[in-house]
């Protein structure tokens, strides 16, 4: 039975013909969801996944291939998961014992290929978000990239353009000078080593999926009314905390989060800065042009402004910062789950245009790790502009008017 019969009989009611849908691709989508960030918790997310693709095979489109389709939803479904978690979706792979055992005949030969897997997994792991699920897709999943396209829900040429700036940054961490088909070559080859969580057997899965479809369904909730895009954004980013403690003040106490692209904001939390400001991780001084060749995406810098004194890459390349007099700094970086915390006392920040956010008063800022989701304290940080342009976030610091700040940010070039 191919796919194309297995759909037609499973739209028809015929669950058994769904359950060898979900055997022959089981394996296929625990990998895609443990090699874009799902780790051990792949299983559920699979399961997930092939619920719902059941409840809308409805509307697949007959004439396109099953494969992707699915492994979008996975995509889907593996990124909501990274973002409840509220940290990056990190790549965390290692390699099995696969690696440490081929070539036995000859130690030093397999201990220097395997040194040279461990780095370029390394360096695979430290791309920024989209370049790594574009490496990913293309080489450890080899998918084309049309079939990448449609899984992460991208035009061919962002495929295009992402896995070429991934590449690029990656011959620049592991110190490659072969051409590009050589390193495409070996990223095929390293998946092959990388060891995953175990997935369960194809019929299991296709069991619990079925159990999981008889469910009785809930009753449908009423429909939302539909708000403005900012308005959504807002309404889904704002949390409300209640702090429980034994006293009656300690009951009351409240604390408002707003997460925004790569940065979250507690208001009424005290913060504890350091005594003296601490750099981003691997912070260094370049200059412009070399910050956007090291970062892969458009570096702006306000016209309002002119020229920045001075320019910094931090975080493996991920953040760019652009320095003025009397304080004030731009950073700029793609932001997917929070990496930036900001703690302080009331008011509440004031949104600004939609997508952005004025932080009067100043406030203690301190960064996530993204091995523990850790909170480190940076430093006290001034008046603050935040907004978000796509994929990219910015924050504006140290200027000290709202209007200047907006303006500033209004002339990005």
């Amino acid at each position: 039975m191919d796919d194309d019969e297995a759909i037609a009989r499973a739209l028809d009611g015929d669950l058994s013909a769904y359950e060898a849908l979900v055997a022959r691709y089981s394996a296929l989508a625990h990998r895609t969801a443990a090699m874009l960030g799902a780790g051990d918790e792949a299983q559920d997310v699979v399961q997930e996944a092939f619920v719902k693709a059941f409840r809308h095979l409805g509307g697949f489109r007959r004439d396109a291939p099953f494969r992707p389709w699915l492994l979008r939803i996975v995509a889907n479904e593996t990124h909501n998961l990274t973002r409840s978690r509220g940290r990056r979706s990190e790549l965390a792979l290692k390699l099995g014992a696969m690696a440490a055992t081929q070539a036995s005949d000859d130690p030093e030969g397999t201990a220097v290929a395997g040194d040279r897997r461990e780095r370029l997994l390394a360096a695979v792991r430290r791309l920024p978000d989209r370049e790594r699920e574009a490496v990913v897709c293309r080489y450890f999943l080899q998918l084309s990239e049309q079939e990448t396209a449609q899984v992460l829900d991208w035009p061919v040429g962002t495929v295009k353009s992402r896995t070429h700036r991934g590449l690029a940054r990656l011959r620049r961490r592991w110190d490659v000078t072969s051409p590009d088909d050589d390193l495409e070559a070996e990223l095929m080859a390293l998946a092959d080593f990388v060891d995953l969580p175990a997935a369960p057997p194809p019929a299991e899965v296709a069991a619990a999926v079925r159990a999981r479809i008889e469910e009785p369904s809930p009753e449908p909730a009423p429909p939302a009314r539909r708000r403005p895009r900012w308005r959504l954004v807002a309404a889904i980013a704002v949390v409300i905390v209640a702090l429980t403690a034994a006293t009656p003040q300690g009951r009351a106490a409240v604390v408002h989060i707003l997460r925004l692209a790569g940065i979250e904001v507690r208001v009424g939390e005290q913060g504890a800065p350091p005594a003296t400001p601490v750099p981003l991780p691997g912070e260094h001084e370049v200059d412009l042009a070399e910050a956007r060749r090291l970062t892969g995406f458009p570096v702006k810098v306000p016209a309002a402004l002119g020229e920045p004194e001075r320019v910094t890459v931090s975080d493996g390349d991920r953040i760019v910062s652009l320095f003025w007099a009397d304080g004030v700094r731009l950073d700029q970086f793609e932001g997917l789950a929070p990496y930036f915390v900001k703690q302080l006392r009331e008011p509440w920040p004031e949104n600004v245009g939609g997508d952005g956010w004025w932080l009067a008063k100043e406030h203690t800022l301190s960064r996530l790790d993204r091995q523990d989701g850790s909170r480190l304290p940076l430093r006290l940080a001034g008046p603050t502009l935040i907004w978000f342009d796509g994929d990219l976030a910015h924050r504006l610091e140290g200027v000290t008017s709202k209007e200047r700040a907006v303006e500033i940010a209004s002339s990005l070039r």
